[in-house]
């Protein structure tokens, strides 16, 4: 008897219905394989707009330097959760800044690294807040950060101290 084979490939912000589809079809290959060439402080913005949408996994490689050309006018938004792979491929990130008014905290490019990589990207800002600061990421759940060069300048304006017991 023949069998009836299907194989799906899925990609993007669709890898979290594969459960659903794995019910409608019966067998699912998934892939997250989709790959974003950002070579524009424009494109760089889209990507950060569809992660912070909901679109936390895409992969990203950089083409060139960017300036985000940040200012007091010019803030950059941070990236609430990312788990895809951001690769620099040696190239800079200029200017991002952030000076947030509001005694927000987690602030950075990323916010969160949830079991995502950061790599060979080198990021260049100042970046202020109330605590919990960061010129590339706050926060690393089970992440790898590997081979980046950061640049600039942090100001908490609430600073704590932490004292290790035994």
């Amino acid at each position: 008897s023949a069998t009836n084979s299907k194989t799906v490939t899925i990609t993007g912000s669709a890898l979290k219905d594969a459960n659903k589809l794995y019910s409608i079809l019966g067998s699912v290959a998934t892939s997250s394989e989709t790959t974003l060439t950002i070579s524009t402080k424009q494109e760089l913005i889209n990507f950060r707009d569809r992660v912070n949408a909901g679109e936390t996994e895409l992969n990203v490689e950089l083409s060139s330097d960017i300036d985000l050309e940040g200012s007091e006018n010019n803030q950059w938004v941070t990236i609430k959760e990312y788990g895809g792979t951001f690769n620099g491929k040696a190239f800079t990130i200029s200017n991002l800044y952030i000076n947030n008014t509001e005694n927000e905290d987690n602030l950075a490019f990323i916010n969160t690294l949830n079991n995502g990589i950061i790599k060979n990207v080198r990021i260049i800002g100042n970046v202020s807040g109330s605590k919990n600061i960061a010129i590339i990421c706050v926060n690393n759940i089970d992440g790898i950060i590997t081979n980046c060069i950061t640049e600039g300048l942090l100001t908490s304006k609430n600073i704590s101290t932490y004292t290790p017991t035994n």
